[in-house]
């Protein structure tokens, strides 16, 4: 029973897959306080990795989570463990200057301008690169 909110919430724990009534993990990927009271009941001292999502992991930056127009990004581009490839390094720093430029209007401004600049760069070479393929 989930005395804040005055309801019964039902946690299953059968067959090595954790469910509550609730739904929070299928709704947004994280267990519940529900099933992890239950689990800390139980004398769980870890909770199990496929519950332990990708996304909210140390290495969730570093992989890309769509394709970039022109290219094609592999969803597995690093692996722990190995050294990282430049598209993940890329992503990592993007996410790394976003996240110091957070509290710093000024900065953020100037990173977006770098941004923009360069995606103006690279979309003339793109359209440059189709049109010579164009000719040939």
């Amino acid at each position: 029973m989930d005395r804040e909110k005055d309801k019964v919430y039902t946690v299953d724990l059968s067959g090595n897959k954790f469910s509550c009534s609730c739904k929070m993990f299928e709704r947004i990927g994280l267990l519940c306080k529900h099933v992890l009271w239950v689990l800390k009941d139980r004398g769980f001292d870890d909770i199990p990795t496929e519950y332990l999502l990708d996304r909210w992991g140390k290495y969730a930056t570093c992989r890309p989570i769509f394709n970039v127009v022109g290219t094609t990004l592999l969803a597995d581009c690093m692996s722990i463990g190995n050294q990282q490839s430049k598209i993940s390094e890329l992503w990592s720093e993007v996410f790394t200057s976003v996240s110091l430029v957070e509290d710093n209007e000024e900065l953020g401004d100037e990173l977006l301008e770098l941004l923009r600049g360069f995606n103006e760069k690279l979309m003339i070479s793109v359209k440059r690169g189709k049109s010579k393929k164009q000719e040939s």
